[in-house]
């Protein structure tokens, strides 16, 4: 401490005895810096000037070129493919991409500078303090996002929750959340993604009119399955109906309907939803305690309903890649006449999962819905569907890279019992996403 107050005092005592040498250099300093700027911008104008003199004499419209000293390399996807040379020296390393309008440039030592219209006033952009993004939420139809300029982006997407049981006051809560996917993938401007933002499975009619008795008990509704692939879950007689199965939230390159076979086909990302609550049971301590809970939306693989008892699968199971109740599409909820239930629904994912289980020995308590698989194009463990199967005829290819060749990479797929980004703080993280789903794409990089 005394050396930091020796040190200030010196510093103080300097400038105060020489002021105006200290005026001097700062001033120095600060011309030094404007006067490399203005270098580096006219460095920066030669570069893209002989880009486009290349481009011409190769008829090359737009691109994104990789320079290396004074050799340019034309980048397609992962490829890099010789096209000159640059008339200087070797400190130029990075990336420059070119379009009609507009150059943005990446020099390794140089920062991020974006200029617009040289015969105009120059338009200088740091992207690494703008990073713009889109975010999608849920409202029960299909969204177009079309990609303004080629480039790299990250693609996130968050599927729904499922919905509680009627009874769901037996214990504490314990309904499937939605799953988290993400990638970055090389997108050519114009391109068209459709993109199917999931919503929350609807809870169970809670009966708070005790005067609705009838012959058959107390009636209650089923929750209606969320948007995207959630299975409705079934009414009951005995205020015992289970939730809706959570929507799932996903990316397409083919526009059409939710349920359309041939858009869920062509889905290059998928984020599960979560399965529908049963009647949970209290039995705290005992064997059943939490039976009736759902499970989460999983990775390759959904969650199961979280107490398995005499049951059969796949009634109660998460789905796979490969195995469920249809592809994309939650199984609804059947009422389950051992213990007078209404089951929850499946939820909707990559392949969507099966409703709750109704144990076929009399008295056992059902198990809720489990959780759907999500997919990115690309990641470790995934099985993509090949172009020509059918609806009634699935086929999978070997690994995980849809059939239109796109894919990503930075993959990053969590199930929903796991921490995951906060959809809508950054800079916060969630057990699982506890609502309806949600979507951002983020350009970040050429």
């Amino acid at each position: 401490m005394n050396k930091v107050r020796k040190y200030a005092s010196f510093l103080y005592s300097f400038s105060k005895n020489y002021k105006k040498e200290c005026i001097a250099i700062i001033c120095t300093v600060l011309a030094v810096i404007s006067s490399f700027t203005i270098w580096n911008q006219v460095q920066m104008k030669h570069i893209v000037d002989n880009i486009r003199e290349i481009m011409d004499k190769k008829d090359i419209k737009e691109g994104l070129f990789y320079i290396k000293g004074s050799r340019i390399y034309l980048v397609d996807n992962e490829n890099k493919k010789f096209v000159d040379t640059l008339p200087l020296s070797g400190w130029v390393n990075g990336y420059l991409h070119v379009t009609e309008k507009k150059e943005m440039i990446r020099m390794w030592n140089h920062g991020i500078i974006t200029f617009k219209n040289y015969n105009e006033k120059n338009n200088k952009i740091s992207l690494l303090f703008s990073h713009p993004n889109v975010t999608y939420n849920t409202i029960g139809t299909e969204q177009v996002y079309v990609v303004p300029e080629t480039g790299t982006y990250k693609i996130e997407l968050w599927g729904a929750r499922g919905g509680e049981s009627t009874a769901f006051l037996d214990t504490s809560v314990t309904h499937g959340k939605g799953a988290y996917t993400s990638g970055e993938i090389r997108l050519k401007k114009g391109t068209k993604l459709y993109l199917q933002v999931g919503s929350r499975g609807e809870n169970g009619e809670k009966i708070k009119d005790y005067l609705r008795f009838t012959a058959f008990g107390y009636p209650s509704k089923g929750g209606k399955g969320g948007y995207n692939g959630g299975g409705d879950a079934m009414d009951d007689s005995e205020m015992n109906a289970g939730g809706g199965g959570g929507g799932a939230t996903d990316v397409r390159l083919v526009s059409g309907k939710w349920d359309d076979f041939d858009s869920l086909k062509s889905r290059i990302m998928v984020a599960a939803g979560g399965g529908g609550m049963s009647r949970l049971y209290g039995y705290t301590g005992s064997s059943y305690a939490g039976t009736g809970a759902s499970g989460s939306g999983g990775t390759i693989t959904g969650k199961n309903g979280k107490v398995e008892l005499i049951h059969l699968k796949p009634y109660g199971f998460g789905s796979t890649q490969t195995e469920g109740y249809k592809f994309g599409i939650g199984d609804n909820g059947i009422w389950c006449l051992t213990t007078l239930n209404g089951l929850g629904g499946g939820a909707g994912g990559y392949m969507g999962s099966y409703s709750g289980a109704c144990n076929d020995t009399a008295w056992y308590p059902p198990t809720g819905a489990g959780g759907a698989s999500s997919y990115v194009s690309g990641c470790d463990g995934c099985k993509a569907i090949k172009e020509n199967a059918t609806e009634n005829h699935l086929t999978f290819r070997k690994d995980g890279i849809h059939y239109s060749g796109m894919k990503f990479s930075d993959i990053v797929m969590i199930d929903g019992d796991s921490k995951m980004p906060d959809p809508k703080n950054s800079k916060k993280k969630i057990t699982g996403n506890d609502d309806n789903g949600y979507a951002r794409i983020t350009k970040v990089g050429w």
